[in-house]
């Protein structure tokens, strides 16, 4: 029987085609186990950053409008909000953090 965080990870993953590879090789990863959909959320809010930063936005028509529909269900309002809007929010605080890193320890090797 297909939980209610897992059939909403797959609703919103059908709107976006060009994740559906990624997501593949995530799952399988996980193969044999329960789908960590709050991790599967995070990996989708990764491919969006990056699609974003690389200016694909036309896939994304389709996704916000289903998730928002999803979070009309009070459920998995915490799979939507946790594991996708944010990580997509941490995203550029993250990014920063491990920028301020990669050039402290380009310093440190210099010296």
């Amino acid at each position: 029987m297909i939980s209610v965080s897992q059939e909403a990870f797959e609703t919103i993953v059908a709107t976006v085609p060009d994740f559906q590879p990624r997501c593949q090789t995530f799952l399988a990863e996980w193969q044999g186990e329960d789908t960590p959909c709050y991790l599967a959320m995070g990996e989708l809010a990764h491919y969006i950053v990056e699609s974003y930063e690389q200016g694909d936005t036309a896939q994304y028509q389709e996704l916000f409008p289903a998730v928002e529909h999803v979070l009309q269900n009070g459920e998995i309002q915490n799979l939507i909000w946790v594991g996708l809007l944010e990580d997509l929010i941490a995203w550029d605080e993250v990014n920063r953090g491990m920028q301020k890193v990669a050039e402290w320890a380009a310093q440190k090797s210099q010296t």
